[in-house]
């Protein structure tokens, strides 16, 4: 009885791991897994107009079976050539080193702040109580390194 109770749990917990995942995939993940071959066919044959698209604010939308670009936002379109812009003009700072009154580093570390915060909320958003866990985890790291001196490339 132990046993068998013992064998379900480990069962159903190795489904869920990155190898189970991969040799015994649910209809979700083969699904999911054909839908990333159709985009990369899609993205294949025309990578200059999916650039074009995606700037457009066009997000990809199925048909049917097919993929397709979808209308264009105009409010997604210049969201997504400002941050482009942005962060074009953030790497040429920090590739130049040009740093104005600590302009480049502040801007940097809100970059890293961000990047963080985005890794720590996806985790902590999680149905897994161990991912939440470890994602406020995570985010508390954050926030002591946020505020502590030295260089702070994340949770350490």
């Amino acid at each position: 009885m132990l046993g068998t109770k013992l064998g379900e749990a480990f069962f159903e917990s190795f489904q869920k791991s990155v190898i189970g995942r991969n040799m015994m995939p649910g209809p979700l993940d083969l699904f999911r897994a054909e839908q990333r071959g159709k985009f990369a066919r899609m993205i294949g044959d025309d990578t200059q107009g999916s650039i074009k698209n995606y700037f457009e604010g066009r997000n990809v939308s199925t048909a049917g079976d097919a993929l397709q670009w979808g209308d264009s936002s105009d409010k997604l379109a210049k969201t997504r050539k400002y941050a482009a812009g942005g962060a074009a003009g953030l790497l040429a700072a920090n590739a130049f080193g040009f740093d104005p009154f600590g302009a480049t580093s502040g801007v940097n570390n809100l970059t890293q702040l961000g990047a963080n915060t985005a890794i720590g909320t996806t985790m902590y958003g999680s149905n897994s109580k161990g991912l939440k866990l470890a994602g406020l985890g995570y985010l508390a790291a954050t926030a002591v390194n946020t505020f502590r001196d030295g260089d702070n490339l994340g949770p350490q």
